[in-house]
């Protein structure tokens, strides 16, 4: 339910969505003082939620969870956090626990009607939009606002760097590490197998990789290390996933050794058998990382890939990657690289196939002259 999205917290924003719910059966169900109680309640945490996250100089965590929904109302009054329009009209529930209290006479005091029901309900949605402004002016869009919209709208990744720049880090880290991601997977949980989810023309993919981009050093090698846990500890599905829509190697050096070693091995093996376009999106970057025989094996991969393709599209595309990532390569890389071509299209020669060696010597001759203008 969008309209709880700027409740960071899962697991309250779950509880309020069902109180919310529950709220409307019962007011169609003229269970009034159950509407009261519902919408007293859901007020309560809600200022409970935005007092703890803007933190006022002088009220403790203890106190602002002590407080009752009076005492709230007059906090928040006090810190400019509600209209005056939402003050008057909270008097209607500033006592809605006297509706459930124990004592007799308190209990006789308060009665439920539906006017003032109806009142509770409205008010409700009025705190709601209050609360909403006000953590937006001050905090930004949530992650799960940013996630909604992304979800909603397939051309969200045109404007999102304008949207990301109206949130705070710590929503910012939700969002890659925990709501983008969670996000794909559901959606490939639901694929219709007859027509796939093209992972790099997701928006979802598409968001993550420029939000990623804008992003501060902390989060980037936060997102890096995530994909490293994922490696080691989630299943083949979550691994295939993530690689498929996530994966980047623009920013290997956030990583301490071993993690980047583990995750240049990883983006190796995705080379064997069948490449996919995701694979070659992903590898952009690798070839600064790539040292001694693993920049050899790289290129042996990509060069087998083209040789064995009948796909031209994919030829162009793996061959733009390789010399993509030979050229940021040292230059003894480099010249390792092109020894074994020659020692490759050598063999083809003895072997006498014309095609292959003609094949092998375009993409040496590709390599050697990148930076030579056409």
């Amino acid at each position: 339910m969008d309209i709880f999205g700027f409740i960071s917290d899962d697991s309250l924003r779950a509880s309020l969505v069902q109180d919310y719910t529950e709220m409307e059966t019962c007011l169609r169900e003229k269970a009034l003082k159950a509407v009261y109680v519902l919408s007293g309640s859901i007020i309560e945490a809600v200022l409970v939620d935005h007092l703890l996250t803007v933190q006022p100089k002088g009220i403790g965590r203890d106190q602002v969870l002590s407080m009752d929904l009076g005492k709230l109302i007059e906090t928040c009054n006090g810190l400019g956090m509600l209209s005056q329009k939402s003050m008057n009209l909270l008097t209607v529930l500033r006592t809605y626990r006297n509706l459930i209290h124990p004592d007799r006479e308190l209990r006789l005091a308060e009665k439920a009607n539906l006017k003032e029901a109806l009142i509770a309900r409205h008010l409700v949605d009025i705190v709601l939009d209050e609360i909403h402004k006000k953590k937006r002016e001050n905090y930004g869009y949530t992650a799960e606002q940013i996630t909604e919209k992304i979800l909603s709208d397939a051309s969200s990744d045109s404007i999102i760097e304008h949207l990301v720049k109206e949130m705070n880090d710590g929503e910012i880290r939700r969002l890659l590490l925990e709501k983008l991601p969670t996000a794909f997977y559901q959606l490939k949980e639901n694929e219709d197998p007859f027509n796939p989810i093209n992972a790099i023309k997701s928006p979802l993919a598409k968001c993550f990789s420029k939000i990623l981009l804008k992003s501060n050093y902390e989060t980037q090698s936060l997102v890096m290390k995530q994909h490293v846990r994922i490696v080691k500890e989630q299943s083949s599905f979550h691994v295939e996933c993530y690689d498929s829509a996530f994966a980047t190697c623009r920013y290997l050096d956030h990583l301490e050794y071993s993690e980047k070693e583990l995750l240049i091995d990883h983006f190796l093996s995705l080379l064997d058998g069948s490449i996919s376009d995701e694979t070659l999106a992903a590898l952009d970057g690798i070839g600064t990382h790539l040292r001694g025989e693993k920049a050899v094996l790289f290129m042996q991969k990509i060069v087998r890939a083209v040789l064995q393709t009948e796909d031209g599209d994919f030829e162009r595309s793996a061959i733009k990657r390789l010399i993509a990532e030979y050229s940021i390569m040292p230059e003894s890389e480099q010249k390792m690289i092109l020894e074994r071509l020659g020692k490759l299209a050598t063999n083809y020669e003895l072997k006498l196939q014309p095609d292959r060696t003609k094949q092998v010597k375009s993409i040496s001759d590709s390599l050697k002259y990148w930076d030579v203008p056409f």
